[in-house]
């Protein structure tokens, strides 16, 4: 499993997530949680493998496009042509998947459950998903309490480290994707361990 935590303000958007990654029975190991894609970034907590399905899967038309329920209906189709349920198979047909994360645009960010269903998220709000989203949310609680005005990418990249340091599922390092007007879509490691 994975936490991640973001935030934007209208012009960035911050996503940080930790690195480690399991199958729910093995320990975590590194995975790859974020990823930008032209105009998007993505960031999935659950199953290690469904962005580079996304990546792999989604055609080059959909991630032109500035709608996220788009993005999300052809991220699940990728899924389901993959043999992936949508929900858990009562029948035991097909496996089903647990995918939660956001998606991000410059300025904009959306948060999603395995529902499917992108929920904006409101300017300056700190959303969590993932193993250790209660901590990394307490965290973003506590900090815009004692210290408001912290900048937004230490405050997404310190909840992760926070929820790395109390969640024996998370760990083994923090990446930061940035979304910004003008700027070039990046993720980039800021921590070799958490």
């Amino acid at each position: 499993m994975t936490v991640l935590a973001a935030i934007t303000n209208g012009t960035d958007t911050w996503v940080a997530a930790d690195l480690a990654a399991s199958n729910h029975h093995d320990l975590p190991y590194r995975g790859r949680e974020l990823a930008v894609q032209g105009e998007w970034g993505i960031g999935a907590a659950g199953e290690p493998w469904a962005i580079e399905l996304a990546l792999d899967g989604i055609e080059s038309d959909v991630w032109s496009q500035a709608n996220p329920r788009v993005f999300m209906r052809a991220w699940w189709r990728v899924l389901r042509h993959a043999g992936w349920s949508v929900n858990h198979s009562c029948d035991g047909s097909a496996p089903g998947f647990n995918i939660h994360g956001v998606l991000a645009r410059a300025g904009r960010l959306w948060a999603f459950h395995d529902d499917g269903f992108p929920h904006e998220i409101e300017l300056g709000r700190l959303v969590a998903r993932g193993s250790g989203d209660d901590v990394a949310l307490g965290y973003g609680w506590a900090v815009s309490q004692i210290k408001p005005g912290m900048r937004s990418f230490d405050l997404v990249a310190n909840a992760v480290r926070a929820a790395c340091a109390l969640k024996p599922s998370c760990g083994v390092g923090v990446d930061l994707l940035h979304m910004g007007r003008g700027s070039t879509p990046s993720v980039r490691r800021l921590d070799g361990d958490c």
